[in-house]
């Protein structure tokens, strides 16, 4: 019944015009969202992080090689609406993702919680954050980073981490501390000329100075890679709250970036929509400091 009704208002809607197409467009959203709140399963949205070496809790809580990290917010493009090839598939009215509680904050007590902040052991730890997608719309990471136990009162982060699909780097969002920095890996879209899809560039994206290099298909799909360092860090969990400010940013640092294109095998064509993609890495030249002032 859900997915013949939102497959019924979904074609309603591509074929309506004017105030209509809206008038079916709510309705449509509607529904879904009442779906969300009496959902048949619980699906989860997870980031796989794997370590140099021994990851740990921020707090020493474990030792682990590999960590995973959960999404909160269902996207609209997290799930189908419904499938056309007539096959059974989990839908977006079938489902709802598992209630997070990050009042306490977010850092990771176990390898495979949900939380989002963890620690890289060395001789001066680095601290991480990892933020998937829309959860960096909704400034989880910088709420957490002011509500979380820290160890030590001037602890914050190093890293903030954020895989997407459909995102970039929001400047009032970032929770990295001074000197840190913040890297987007997004596998939707470019942020620059496509002309110039493959080569680094740099520039200052939604008042966020930054070095980025885009990916173009050849069908015309895009993807990104996005990094900015914080001069100062922002103040306070919540945007719109007395006192707080957003980070400021240090000029784009005209990072290095070696440009490695994926070969494509015999399934890239079958699971991957946008081709086989490539790996951009930063500071492969010259590595990027972690740690000290701007």
């Amino acid at each position: 019944v859900r997915n013949d009704v939102v497959r019924t208002l979904g074609e309603a809607w591509a074929r309506a015009d004017g105030p209509l197409a809206l008038v079916v467009y709510d309705a449509l959203v509607d529904f879904i969202k009442n779906c969300h709140a009496y959902p048949q399963v619980q699906v989860r949205n997870r980031a796989f992080v794997l370590g140099p070496g021994a990851l740990s809790g921020v707090r020493g809580d474990f030792r682990a090689r590999a960590v995973t990290t959960e999404k909160f917010f269902a996207s609209n493009e997290d799930l189908l609406l419904w499938d056309v090839t007539g096959r059974s598939v989990i839908t977006e009215q079938m489902s709802a993702y598992p209630v997070l509680d990050t009042s306490g904050g977010d850092l990771k007590s176990a390898a495979h919680d949900p939380y989002a902040i963890f620690s890289v052991p060395g001789e001066r730890p680095v601290t991480v954050g990892v933020e998937i997608c829309l959860d960096h719309a909704d400034h989880r990471l910088r709420r957490g980073v002011v509500r979380s136990r820290w160890p030590e009162a001037a602890t914050g982060l190093e890293l903030h981490l954020l895989p997407s699909c459909g995102m970039s780097i929001h400047g009032s969002a970032v929770a990295a501390a001074a000197g840190g920095w913040v890297f987007n890996c997004d596998g939707q879209y470019g942020l620059g000329d496509p002309e110039q899809a493959g080569r680094p560039q740099r520039g200052t994206l939604g008042a966020v100075p930054c070095d980025y290099v885009d990916y173009l298909d050849a069908s015309g799909a895009g993807a990104h890679t996005q990094l900015a360092r914080v001069r100062r860090p922002a103040s306070g969990a919540d945007v719109r709250g007395p006192g707080s400010t957003d980070a400021v940013f240090a000029p784009a640092a005209g990072a290095s970036v070696t440009v490695i294109p994926v070969a494509s095998g015999p399934d890239v064509e079958r699971c991957f929509a946008g081709g086989p993609g490539a790996v951009h890495v930063y500071g492969a030249d010259h590595p990027l400091p972690l740690h000290g002032d701007v």
